[in-house]
């Protein structure tokens, strides 16, 4: 059976179907699913055939890793194992290419632990090489005696990527860290700050290269200051900051106090050390008054920075040295200690 939106009307006509002819093997695929009880649903169907093939379709679907048959954030592997409780059903195969994380390894791991015939299922689909195309994008790089093979996996196919390594005995840990990360949004909100924030919490990213070309944020300052207290090192680069009528656009991340933002950015209680502003297309971000305001204070910092900017008003040189700071030209840079 083919639906593209699949309501209990239609489940209770397949289950009368399934009783009035005896059927054995029952064919689902499904786009979307609006089900009252998507588990329930699923547990009555197994229970009238031997086999049963879900497979959830792509299109129109967006793309959330937990999703199959309109179930979120689900532990399958409860539900699976109450679909073969039934007694009658002897396969399941789950097409579910597209949204492959559905089945989380926390939740593999229990399905292996459950019989023989499921840990042999579930390996068998991991370590299949043609199930799934996997990654996008391999690096190999040698240095000395040591090879470092890097893997491009999209974030939905994480799960089956690791469970593949496992099936294969090759010894595998989740990446934790992640030094260094670049993302670029042509026109950035505050969903695309909350998302930055919560990959470098996750992965404890200590350097950010942030290219933008429209800021769209309703608190900049907020925004930055946020990015400032989880990061050490930021890069800030704005390409096509001009309308394509030729109107400037707000610039970076719009018309703030840039000098006064920069300072909080650099306070004691915020872990950034290290910052450049790349704002070739329109160097005027920062103001006049704003550049001596930086001049003026820059000194007082409490800790050793590294700071860059477009600043092409003033070629005078300050030379800070009691906190080896200098400033000159269009750059801040900190002085080289003398050894």
């Amino acid at each position: 059976m083919f639906t593209v939106d699949l309501q209990d009307r239609h489940t209770t006509a397949m289950n009368l179907l399934v009783r009035r002819h005896s059927v054995q093997e029952l064919f689902l695929s499904v786009m979307h699913a609006g089900l009252t009880d998507p588990r329930s649903a699923l547990c009555q169907l197994a229970a009238g055939v031997r086999s049963i093939r879900l497979v959830q379709r792509g299109v129109g679907v967006g793309r959330n890793a937990a999703y199959l048959l309109g179930v979120f954030d689900a532990d399958w592997s409860e539900i699976i194992l109450e679909m073969y409780d039934g007694g009658r059903l002897e396969k399941l195969y789950i097409d579910n290419e597209n949204y492959s994380n559905y089945l989380s390894l926390p939740a593999a791991e229990r399905l292996r632990a459950a019989s023989k015939a499921l840990k042999h299922a579930v390996d068998s689909c991991a370590s299949r090489p043609k199930t799934i195309q996997l990654v996008d994008q391999l690096e190999i790089m040698t240095q000395h005696l040591s090879i470092t093979f890097s893997f491009n996996v999209p974030i939905w196919k994480t799960n089956v990527f690791e469970m593949r390594l496992r099936a294969n005995n090759l010894p595998c840990d989740r990446i934790t860290r992640n030094k260094h990360t670049g993302i670029a949004v042509h026109r950035v909100h505050d969903e695309h700050i909350d998302f930055i924030c919560s990959i470098v919490d996750a992965h404890a990213v200590n350097r950010l290269d942030l290219v933008v070309g429209k800021n769209a944020t309703s608190n900049p300052r907020k925004a930055l200051l946020d990015l400032s207290s989880r990061i050490s090192s930021l890069l800030i680069r704005q390409v096509n900051p001009f309308h394509k009528w030729g109107w400037p656009v707000k610039l970076m991340f719009g018309d703030i106090d840039w000098s006064s933002v920069i300072l909080e950015m650099f306070a004691d209680s915020r872990k950034l050390d290290k910052l450049f502003l790349d704002g070739n297309q329109n160097p005027d971000f920062i103001t006049g008054v704003g550049e001596l305001k930086l001049r003026r204070c820059w000194p007082k910092l409490r800790k050793r920075v590294w700071f860059t900017a477009n600043l092409p008003r003033s070629g005078e040189e300050i030379d800070c040295t009691e906190k080896e700071y200098a400033i000159k030209g269009n750059l801040c840079i900190p002085m080289a200690k003398n050894k």
